[in-house]
């Protein structure tokens, strides 16, 4: 449970004001993308769950979950709350669980399910660059003495997706 509180701190920190609803997060409406949700798993439910579905389930070690393993939670929860969801991502590595897009009444019934830690909006964010440049960034991208205290980066992230 610290976990969850220590991470929906941070997250209001990072974007603005955030409500919670039981395991689904409401952010700001800023950025929000209409119906695209991501979804995070309790990695000892899902274990259980998954073993449940399939007794001969294996991991690949404690921690590591395969996509086809997240796939099949994700199907299990499609069929519990009737569907009206489309999983567009899959994700088994910084965090366990799956992206979709879907109503947000059905993507409430997918957070009350025991195997979810939450359910949040999917949203676009935005970084700006500090000026002037910390002593470490403005270092990379200039060898010589004095720093000229700016970054220049030599590309500008165009096709570059981050999760």
């Amino acid at each position: 449970m610290k976990f969850c509180i220590d991470k929906l701190f941070l997250l209001s920190l990072i974007f603005g004001r955030v409500q919670v609803d039981g395991k689904y997060i409401i952010a700001s409406e800023d950025d929000v993308i209409k119906n695209s949700f991501i979804v995070v798993f309790y990695p000892d439910e899902a274990r259980r769950s998954l073993r449940s579905i399939d007794p001969l389930t294996t991991f690949d070690s404690d921690a590591n979950f395969s996509a086809q393993q997240v796939t099949n939670l994700a199907s299990s929860i499609y069929d519990d709350v009737g569907g009206g969801f489309k999983v567009s991502n899959i994700y088994t590595k910084a965090i366990l669980g799956f992206a979709a897009s879907g109503d947000e009444k059905v993507m409430q019934k997918v957070a009350q399910n025991p195997n979810v830690m939450n359910v949040e909006e999917n949203r676009v964010v935005r970084v700006s660059q500090q000026t002037p440049a910390t002593w470490g960034i403005d270092r990379v991208d200039q060898r010589d003495r004095p720093l000229d205290n700016t970054y220049s980066p030599p590309r500008d992230g165009t096709g570059v997706a981050a999760y």
